[in-house]
């Protein structure tokens, strides 16, 4: 659920409904259909049509569940054919313990030991709760050039 707080804490579920549902009906206009896989397989058949060769290692199909709660891939389709990916991993993190995350994600992901030494101490204390990390965006060499987030957002009203 998004904060916001200027009106008290949580947005209204019906202003999220209303800018995802005329968001969907935009791209479908447009000739696409969204998707979200819930296998490895799929998605690393979407990518291979898509011609993304690398993932972040976060988001690897391979070490994610694919859960509602924790990680997932968009996909658009055209024609019968994948043409953009993007995806999201969501990770809770508690107070006061935003360099122990990234030191041990780091590790994990990068097979890296050297941790991070500097970090803004202001960020450890407001950088915490549910934390989304998107990625991955990419756009099939045809397409690109031919729609963006702006054109679609101008067109939402």
């Amino acid at each position: 659920m998004f904060q916001d707080p200027r009106i008290g804490g949580r947005m209204f579920d019906v202003a999220i409904m209303r800018a995802a549902t005329a968001l969907f009906n935009e791209i479908e206009g447009r000739g696409f259909q969204v998707c979200q896989p819930r296998s490895r397989e799929e998605v690393r058949r979407a990518l291979a049509e898509i011609g993304k060769d690398d993932v972040t290692p976060k988001l690897q199909p391979e070490i994610n569940d694919f859960s509602s709660e924790n990680c997932f891939w968009l996909l658009l389709r055209r024609d019968g054919q994948y043409v953009a990916c993007v995806s999201a991993r969501r990770d809770e993190i508690a107070p006061g313990e935003l360099v122990e995350y990234w030191n041990n994600t780091y590790s994990r992901y990068y097979q890296r030991n050297d941790p991070i030494f500097e970090i803004d101490p202001s960020l450890v204390g407001f950088l915490s709760g549910r934390l989304c990390y998107i990625g991955e965006l990419q756009i099939s060499e045809s397409l690109r050039g031919q729609f963006s987030a702006a054109k679609l957002a101008s067109n939402l009203g």
